[in-house]
């Protein structure tokens, strides 16, 4: 298993057992993929915590941020973990599936939603990791 120990053992005290743990592809910067445990299924993504500090408590306000136009599936964050050397956020694991004939028309509505939420102010209240 590729998951540093003490977010190991953090997931453990969260989640159970951990029974495996299966790599996702794609990430730039984080390590990631599917955490299974003995109370489920999540995705789990972590780095250091000195090199990136806060980085997963911004994303997860991020997420909520999203979440409130309620059109898209957003993860929900289980938890966010900050140890000494490493820090990871588990959310649920969303699976994959087919493509519906209404893929394309729910996707659009979504984007649309969540480009309507508005502020006061032009941007976030804190500064975050995006690109």
């Amino acid at each position: 298993m590729n998951i540093p120990a003490e977010i190991q053992e953090f997931c453990q005290s969260n989640f159970g057992q951990v029974i495996s743990f299966q790599p996702a592809s794609g990430g730039c910067i984080n390590h990631g993929g599917e955490l299974t445990t003995s109370s489920g299924s999540f995705f789990i993504k972590w780095n250091s915590v000195t090199r990136y500090p806060g980085m997963f408590t911004k994303e997860k306000m991020g997420l909520e941020l999203l979440g409130q136009a309620g059109k898209l599936k957003v993860p929900q964050v289980e938890a966010v973990f900050e140890g000494s050397q490493y820090s990871c956020i588990v959310m649920d694991y969303i699976w994959s599936a087919p493509r519906s004939a209404s893929y394309w028309p729910l996707l659009a509505e979504g984007l649309a939603a969540v480009h309507r939420l508005t502020a006061d102010n032009y941007g976030l209240d804190h500064d975050n990791f995006m690109g």
